[in-house]
């Protein structure tokens, strides 16, 4: 028999599929009806509960990702964003157990995996091109979320990621530089430790004032934005944090069916003004935190080597981000 990790993404998805379906035993929902919608980052599916007549969403884990006091501190912070601030996101549902987080485990797949149940949110998701009352409300969402954020006041034992240097690429960050000890050659390795090394010189220049850094939601582009009748709102929380606002502000991923990226972002800037000011230096270091997000892909395929996609795309993401990051390193210069 051969082992998940071994699996094609066909056979992983079932598997993954088998464990949903283990994992609704953990909620008050009776019967319900289960569709893979994606096997990537994490393993998510639209659930619909038969008797409640309600649409979930199950996001289910990998295993060498976040702790479950991690996870379960992105629940918190979500039930107090629908409280006190009214923003449409999405909500978290608990378990017979009262707790947001479920560990479920199968015989296919190789350790517990953690599981999180939420409201489904309603409303359109655009692959095309966004227009710009769009943008620009999707702005000024972005602001009143960092401005509940700043406002937010965490119990003891919070605990959500830290989006600075260490907390991604450090030892133990969420994309610590380990993940590719075996898999990138010597050249490529000595040529991302100066990368870093700009990186961290960069960001100290831009320091963790409150101006600059704050809670953010950390994955913010057209694909977790909704629109609900002309009301905007945001949903998969999975790498909400402290970090720099400017990492919310520049879309990680813009590819060529949405448009312009600086007219996108123009419009982006111009809903936020309208709630907070957009931190100084937002043009001179947008090629900084392009080059995070690049080094952040490297590190996060060399991590995911159990998922068939992320393991046979590795070295053409590599390839793709060393060129990007030596076009900003000659920037730097």
């Amino acid at each position: 028999m051969k082992s998940f990790y071994d699996l094609n993404l066909e056979e992983q998805s079932i598997c993954m599929t088998k464990m949903a379906v283990k994992a609704m035993d953990a909620y008050e929902l009776g019967e319900t009806k289960i569709q893979l919608i994606k096997h990537e980052m994490n393993s998510v599916f639209k659930i619909h509960g038969m008797e409640t007549n309600k649409t979930y969403v199950l996001r289910i884990h990998p295993g060498n990702w976040l702790s479950p006091e991690i996870i379960n501190s992105e629940s918190i912070f979500l039930e107090a964003l629908a409280r006190d601030e009214g923003l449409l996101a999405s909500t978290p549902v608990r378990g017979k157990n009262q707790s947001f987080v479920q560990i479920v485990s199968t015989d296919e797949v190789p350790e517990g995996r953690c599981c999180m149940l939420f409201n489904w949110v309603e409303g359109d998701i655009y692959e095309e091109k966004l227009e710009p009352e769009f943008l620009i409300q999707s702005g000024e969402y972005l602001a009143r979320l960092h401005e509940f954020g700043r406002k937010f006041k965490p119990m003891d034992g919070f605990d959500r990621p830290r989006l600075d240097m260490e907390g991604l690429f450090g030892p133990n960050g969420m994309f610590s530089s380990k993940y590719g000890e075996l898999l990138i050659g010597k050249e490529d390795k000595d040529f991302l430790v100066k990368v870093e090394d700009k990186l961290r010189s960069q960001l100290d220049q831009i320091g963790t004032g409150e101006e600059m850094f704050g809670f953010i939601h950390g994955d913010y582009y057209f694909r977790n934005l909704v629109d609900q009748d002309g009301r905007i709102g945001a949903i998969d929380f999975d790498l909400c944090g402290w970090g720099y606002y400017y990492y919310d502000l520049l879309p990680p991923y813009w590819p060529s069916q949405q448009g312009d990226l600086d007219q996108a972002l123009s419009y982006i800037l111009q809903g936020y003004r309208k709630v907070r000011k957009v931190p100084d230096g937002f043009d001179e270091y947008k090629d900084t935190f392009h080059a995070i997000r690049r080094l952040m892909d490297i590190y996060f395929f060399a991590a995911r080597q159990d998922h068939p996609v992320f393991r046979d795309g590795f070295n053409d993401v590599l390839r793709y981000c060393i060129e990007n990051l030596k076009v900003y390193m000659k920037g730097c210069d």
